[in-house]
Formats: C-alpha cells, structure tokens, sequence
C-alpha cells in the first residue's frame, strides 16, 4: 500500500501508517464498541491514543424537528434554535 499512497499523495503518502486490528477479541465481543457510549485506548510505540466513542462518523446524522437542520448524530439538542433531537435518523425533506 506504501508504494501506491506515495505515488498519489507524494511524502504525505509515504509517512501514512496504516494499522489493522482483529474485530473481535478472543471472547468474540468486538475490541472496540465504536457506536455505544464509552470510550477506547491504542498503544503504539510507547504513546498512548484514547478515543472517545461512538465516533461521529459512524453515527447517522439527525435532523431538527423545529429548524430542520441537519445535526451530527452525537449531538442531543440542535445548535441554531436549541430544540432536543431525537434518535432519528436524517429525513429526506
């Protein structure tokens, strides 16, 4: 993969780690609940990477009910008029 990031993305691409981790543990539960409520720790050459979950980006978006504004899918009350959101996910208007 290297090679190929380095070609496409020149030094940026070349100093790009990539780290690929089991899904589950050996229990069978998954290493990381990346879309329940807590949080998780990567160790990676003497430093320490703390996470906190769910990651935004693996929650569907909502949106308000008052202002229909689109919301990220963390958030409990809309930004621009303060309604609370509910756990919908975003409607087509």
């Amino acid at each position: 993969m290297r090679p190929m990031l380095k070609a496409n993305m020149g030094e940026m691409g070349a100093n790009l780690n990539l780290f690929l981790f089991p899904a589950q543990g050996k229990d069978g539960d998954p290493i990381c609940p990346t879309t329940k409520k807590g949080s998780f720790t990567l160790s990676v050459d003497g430093r320490t990477y703390t996470y906190k979950t769910p990651l935004a980006s693996l929650v569907p978006a909502k949106r308000c009910q008052k202002c229909q504004e689109e919301c990220s899918g963390l958030w409990n009350y809309c930004p621009w008029c303060g309604n609370k959101l509910s756990d919908s996910k975003t409607s087509d208007k």
